[in-house]
């Protein structure tokens, strides 16, 4: 759905800087309260985005109003690891900030947004999952491109339909390595002691604890590419790990990466082919895989105090994860950075508790298991995915879980939700998230 746009444009004064190295990626910060002639539209407002989002034969007509709030970072209004044209600052010139709506709408569903009623923009709900999609795409520094040109002042490029606050900065920062010479990017891959040993009853809402016996993930492709899009490095094919195995697991290392900042980092989960490698598996746990059609299987006991349930579920997923972002020495950055000499090491990580939240998108949502237990119809200690197909959200007790479902389509029973939450088991970099969808 594509909005339009019409053009507003900062000043030349309000963007010129003056710099006296290389740079390749950009901080920003967004000016709260805002100044200068856009401060009225502005108001209490960092960004302001109006326009008409069209899908077949509907449409919507929105606006939709970023506060200081919805993109704060460590307490500061700051975007950090933007890229920044390779440029050599040895004069005065120009610095100018693009700004890419694109990134910012990518993941936005305006099936959620209200259809106008009056042919006025209907207000975005900043509870909605529409608005937390836009915020989030508002705060990646992929989002944003910092251009140098010198001794002259560039004329005003973004053509927009937007008011920005940071279009009224009182400061640009510019930081980063050296963009010469290569670097090496070394990923891994962990199941945290939740996989490797067991989530404990304390972590349960409702008490039960869960032991994995095997949790097999097959991963794959991985590929790390500049905002552009453009792919540097790539491991093109699939490998196969067994998360109970203890330790980092390695997967792959790319050397002699040109140094810079590159935002765009991907991996795929999904199922596994003959050609899958055995990483820190065995080719019967393959040969299981291919045989089911899956991407991701477990193996499971869960127990409450004398009660006992197994389970082997296999998911036919196939699930990508882009836009990774996550923590690095206390500040969040977008993909990985490769220095000159250097390594970046960036970890897959894998979290099983995942697989029980009782909530597809809520970050408040609880891990529980009463209700599957529940599904064991023939009570014969054994819960099968099939078992779970009769148990329908819409007749679970309020007060044994929310369920929800957010945008998602078709998900109106527990065997259909929890395949779903499948698709929400990788991380990036620990706490790290990535934009997950169906491939």
């Amino acid at each position: 759905m594509a909005p339009s746009r019409t053009a507003r444009c900062p000043s030349p004064a309000t963007r010129r800087a003056r710099a006296q190295a290389k740079a390749n990626s950009g901080t920003f910060s967004f000016s709260s309260p805002a100044t200068g002639p856009l401060a009225a539209d502005l108001a209490t407002y960092v960004v302001v985005l109006e326009g008409t989002a069209t899908k077949l034969d509907q449409t919507r007509v929105f606006r939709a109003q970023v506060s200081p709030s919805d993109v704060i970072h460590d307490g500061q209004l700051i975007v950090e690891g933007c890229p920044f044209a390779e440029a050599d600052m040895q004069s005065n010139g120009t610095i100018a900030l693009k700004v890419s709506l694109k990134q910012w709408l990518d993941q936005v569903d305006f099936d959620e947004v209200p259809a106008s009623k009056d042919g006025k923009p209907a207000l975005v709900d900043p509870s909605s999952v529409a608005f937390n999609q836009l915020a989030r795409g508002v705060k990646v520094g992929a989002s944003y491109t910092f251009t140098f040109q010198p001794r002259t002042l560039m004329k005003c490029s973004l053509r927009t339909s937007f008011l920005v606050g940071a279009c009224l900065l009182s400061a640009i920062g510019c930081s980063s390595s050296d963009a010469t010479g290569t670097g090496s990017v070394s990923f891994s891959i962990w199941g945290e002691p939740f996989i490797e040993d067991n989530i404990p009853a304390d972590k349960v809402e409702d008490g039960w604890t869960i032991k994995y016996n095997k949790f097999l993930v097959t991963l794959g492709p991985i590929r790390v590419a500049d905002s552009s899009g453009a792919v540097v490095s790539e491991m093109p094919g699939s490998k196969l790990f067994d998360m109970t195995k203890p330790g980092v697991k390695p997967v792959v290392s790319f050397s002699a990466v040109p140094a810079k900042a590159y935002e765009q980092v991907s991996f795929d989960i999904a199922p596994a082919t003959a050609a899958t490698e055995l990483a820190v598996a065995t080719e019967a746990d393959k040969q299981l895989l291919i045989a089911g059609g899956y991407s991701i299987y477990v193996d499971a006991v869960a127990t409450k105090g004398a009660v006992t349930k197994t389970y082997k579920w296999g998911f036919k997923t196939a699930t990508a994860y882009r836009q990774c972002k996550g923590d690095v020495g206390g500040k969040n950055l977008d993909g990985v950075l490769v220095t000159n000499g250097g390594t970046d090491d960036p970890q897959i990580t894998i979290h099983g508790d995942h697989l029980y939240y009782d909530d597809l998108q809520d970050p408040e949502s609880k891990v529980r298991f009463d209700n599957i237990a529940a599904a064991d119809a023939d009570n014969d200690g054994i819960i099968t995915l099939a078992e779970l197909g009769k148990v329908e959200l819409a007749k679970i007790p309020e007060e044994k879980g929310a369920y929800g479902t957010g945008s998602a389509q078709g998900v109106n029973d527990l065997e259909a939700f929890h395949t779903a939450l499948s698709r929400t088991i990788g991380h990036w970099r620990g706490e790290g998230e990535c934009f997950s969808t169906p491939r």
